[in-house]
């Protein structure tokens, strides 16, 4: 199995690399720094760029997403995924990444809508103008879309909202609830059309440079929410990075399965323990003292192997599958033990730190 890691630094210390290098890594990804995919290179490191996909050219509010009241937001340092100027500076971004030499090939990051650890606000968005026509060409109600948006974001504003009870039951009773709001449900198909498209698009500026082309995605579970379809984009996409950060311990922390759960939890404050949501999502059942248990605790490795096995499934045995795992992981081998019995090609680390040496050293000793 492949082992790869995300390096941060503008300047690899040559130590670090060699150190990689010698204890398995196979690959070191970037941001869209030359310098430093040469030198991965040079220790027999595939060089990996990443790049962030909607972040706007400018500080221009246009560019930012608009929520149900009007307002702009910004989410991930991103703007709006339909707006033409933020999806013109974006390809442009890839373009010239996937043109360096020395590159294996490239990830997209940020390739979606907000999530809920961005923030109701951010996550209940985009209703822009650019919004309005994209729905308008995909055959969308957006009238309804937005109606039943703005009363899903003000049910949850209050904190009040009996949500566990509203979505608890069987997977047919969540889709009889939607039935009810049928926009919410034009919303979810906006933003996976939406996504779907620019992915594709990407994917072909960076293909075109006779480049590989991988995704760090939402955890299947969660991945709906944002727009990203592992299915549809398995056409488009060779390497599939599931970000299976099981235990990040940042509060608002963006991506991790814990801290998403979290945000979601926290939506309904008269149902402390969070299991709800686990089995709202299909991960194991857990029992937490309280929703912030989640956070310095985290989901357990089962819930890895699980949502490894699910990107398998979804994408087919003939794409490569190698999700990407938190660095500070008391037991980061059985997280990696767990990505593997899920049916990955490989795993890869978010980020190298000095202490993720003795992490593994002390694991492996």
């Amino acid at each position: 199995m492949k082992l790869g890691i995300f390096y941060s630094k503008v300047e690899a210390p040559e130590a670090d690399l060699r150190w990689l290098a010698a204890h398995g890594f196979d690959a070191v990804t970037t941001g869209d720094e030359p310098a430093l995919q040469a030198q991965a290179r040079q220790q027999g490191l595939e060089p990996w760029a990443c790049l962030g996909t909607f972040n706007p050219p400018s500080g221009a509010p246009e560019l930012l997403c608009v929520d149900v009241g009007g307002n702009r937001q910004k989410w991930f340092g991103s703007g709006c995924p339909n707006n033409p100027e933020v999806r013109a500076a974006s390809l442009d971004r890839y373009r010239r990444a996937a043109s360096r030499e020395q590159v294996e090939g490239v990830f997209c990051d940020g390739a979606r809508f907000a999530s809920p650890a961005s923030g109701l606000d951010a996550f209940c968005t985009c209703f822009c103008d650019h919004c309005v026509q994209a729905a308008d060409r995909l055959g969308l109600d957006f009238a309804r879309m937005k109606r039943d948006v703005t009363g899903l974001h003000q049910a949850l504003s209050s904190g009040d909202a009996p949500l566990a009870s509203a979505v608890a039951g069987s997977a047919l009773a969540v889709v009889g609830r939607f039935a009810t709001a049928p926009g919410i449900v034009d919303w979810l198909a906006f933003r996976r059309a939406v996504i779907t498209d620019f992915i594709g698009q990407i994917s072909r500026v960076v293909r075109g440079q006779r480049k590989l082309f991988g995704g760090y995605f939402f955890s299947p579970c969660l991945s709906a929410l944002v727009g990203q379809d592992y299915h549809a984009l398995a056409e488009h996409v060779d390497l599939f990075a599931p970000m299976l950060y099981r235990n990040c311990s940042e509060r608002g922390g963006i991506a991790p399965v814990n801290t998403e759960i979290h945000a979601i939890a926290s939506w309904s404050r008269n149902c402390p323990d969070p299991a709800w949501v686990l089995e709202l999502v299909g991960l194991p059942g857990e029992r937490f003292s309280s929703t912030d248990e989640l956070l310095t605790r985290g989901v357990s490795s089962e819930a890895v192997r699980v949502e490894t096995a699910r990107a398998r499934a979804l994408i087919g045995p003939a794409k490569s599958l190698a999700p990407i795992i938190w660095w500070d992981d008391p037991g980061i081998r059985d997280t990696m033990a767990a990505v593997r019995l899920g049916g990955a090609d490989g795993v890869s680390i978010f980020l190298f730190h000095q202490r993720l040496k003795e992490l593994l050293c002390a694991e492996s000793a």
